[in-house]
């Protein structure tokens, strides 16, 4: 039988408690952000996250979420369209204890922002690297945003996001190879088409 390998938690009430990670890393098809991008990003947006409602449309190994329930986030939403990522998040969710602060969804991330919009504090986009994420996938995500909403992107770092005309990056860090975002919805009166 072979054994996944974990990661852990950074931060919080959950600090040091463990999560699997899927078996598809090796394959390059999930890209688990490092303790430090981690670590960082979430000291950052500390504030953001008490009581937060968190969307994780790429959802992985699950880092952001479990990180955000540990830091008083109040809900967590998981997207994940591979269904061997799937039952490992499943696995990670019921050992951490966190079946009732967690809904996790099998689709696709693109076909989701299609969907009736419930509206999120925090939504985490970290989609594999070589999936471009187009300005028409933002447009739709703006439905699941609200004035406050504070989206986390990351991409290789010499890329960006390909927004709609609704959204404005507000900060952008250096982690390594990668680059992450911070993006909001422009003030109402501010979106030029």
């Amino acid at each position: 039988m072979i054994k996944n390998k974990t990661m852990r938690i950074t931060g919080g009430l959950l600090v040091r408690r463990l999560f699997l990670l899927p078996p598809l890393l090796e394959e390059g098809v999930v890209r688990p952000a490092s303790d430090r991008l981690r670590e960082s990003l979430f000291a950052s947006i500390k504030d953001d996250l008490l009581d937060a409602q968190v969307l994780d449309l790429f959802a992985g190994s699950g880092a952001y979420g479990f990180e955000s329930l540990s830091r008083g986030a109040q809900k967590v939403v998981f997207i994940e369209k591979n269904h061997l990522i799937y039952e490992c998040l499943k696995t990670s969710i019921k050992n951490l204890g966190l079946e009732t602060s967690i809904e996790l969804v099998l689709g696709d991330a693109q076909k989701f922002v299609l969907s009736n919009a419930t509206k999120f504090d925090v939504i985490f986009l970290d989609p594999p690297f070589a999936l471009k994420l187009s300005p028409e996938f933002f447009k739709n995500l703006s439905n699941f945003a609200h004035a406050s909403t504070m989206v986390i992107f990351r991409c290789f770092k010499k890329e960006a996001p390909l927004l709609s005309p609704d959204w404005v990056i507000v900060k952008e860090k250096m982690y390594g190879s990668s680059k992450v975002f911070f993006i909001s919805l422009k003030p109402q009166g501010e979106v030029n088409d």
